[in-house]
Parts: structure tokens; C-alpha cells; sequence
């Protein structure tokens, strides 16, 4: 049985990576473009742009008036950067860890 990415895996992915970024960095462990766009469609949240638009205006105006909007931008780009690449992490630990349970059986 080949190892594939579930819709838990996609949703950890959400909105950080596009179905395309996906499908270029996890290769045969992802499913196609037009399979991935089907489970993001049932998202409340729109398509991955519009989720980030949401989140940068959400994040915006919470900004601390302490803070210039383009340090505040510039520490949020930072900042989402990590999140996305924790996020690829725990997603390529998961594959791993199904790749090995499949080895065993």
C-alpha cells in the first residue's frame, strides 16, 4: 500500500501552501492538484488566497499602534514563514511514521 497524504495533512498545509506548492514538494505522496482542490473545497474558509487575505487583515488590526505597519508586516511574513515550515515538518513526520506502520504489516 503506498503511503498518501490524508485530508488531516492538507488542512495542517492550509492556507499556507498552494495546491501547487503541495503537489511540487511531497511529489507522489500527495494526491493530484485537481484531488486536493476537491477537499479544499468543502473549506469554509474560501481558497488558500483568500483564507491569507483574511488572516493578514484579521492580523493587521491587531496590530499594537505601538509598532509600524511595515516592521508589524515584515515580523507577520516572519512569522507565517515558520509556522508553514513547522507545518511541512509535521506533515513529513506523519508520512513517515505511515510509511513505517506500513513496513511492519
Amino acid at each position: 500500500m503506498k503511503r498518501m497524504m490524508n485530508t488531516d495533512d492538507y488542512f495542517t498545509l492550509y492556507p499556507m501552501m498552494t495546491v501547487k506548492e503541495i503537489k511540487q514538494r511531497f511529489g507522489d505522496f500527495a494526491h493530484s492538484e485537481s484531488q486536493i482542490r476537491r477537499i479544499y473545497q468543502n473549506c469554509p474558509f474560501g481558497s488558500q488566497r483568500e483564507a491569507q487575505k483574511k488572516f493578514i487583515a484579521l492580523a493587521m488590526k491587531q496590530k499594537p499602534d505601538c509598532y509600524k505597519t511595515s516592521v508589524f508586516k515584515t515580523e507577520l511574513a516572519k512569522q507565517v514563514r515558520r509556522e508553514k515550515e513547522e507545518a511541512i515538518r509535521r506533515v513529513e513526520g506523519r508520512l513517515k511514521i505511515r510509511g513505517n506502520l506500513w513496513l511492519v504489516q
